[in-house]
């Protein structure tokens, strides 16, 4: 399974997660705690199947991913990171605190 975090600098963390099979799962929190929870929970299963608060898309089926652009990276709005990247160092408190709870 891949698990990129993607943190925005308004603190808040979106999880996506994509199985053997391109299954999406996307989930935005803004609580690192609960963020790390569900990660740990996604490792220990190797699966998100059944679970509630799927973001990736709409309600009319509307691809919702997540994708910044280089500029949104490049200015400052949003940091992509794959869960072995996660720093308890890092200049960003939400990433900091992800870290320290995943830890």
């Amino acid at each position: 399974m891949d698990i990129t975090i993607i943190a925005d600098n308004g603190g808040g963390l979106t999880l996506q997660l994509v199985d053997d099979y391109d299954r999406r799962y996307q989930h935005y929190y803004k609580s690192p705690t609960q963020c790390a929870t569900d990660i740990k929970t996604a490792l220990a299963d190797d699966s998100f199947e059944g679970w509630d608060g799927n973001e990736a898309d709409d309600e009319d089926g509307n691809d919702c991913w997540l994708d910044p652009t280089c500029d949104q990276i490049r200015n400052g709005g949003y940091r992509i990171l794959s869960a072995d990247q996660l720093d308890v160092e890092s200049s960003w408190r939400n990433i900091r605190e992800l870290a320290r709870a995943l830890a």
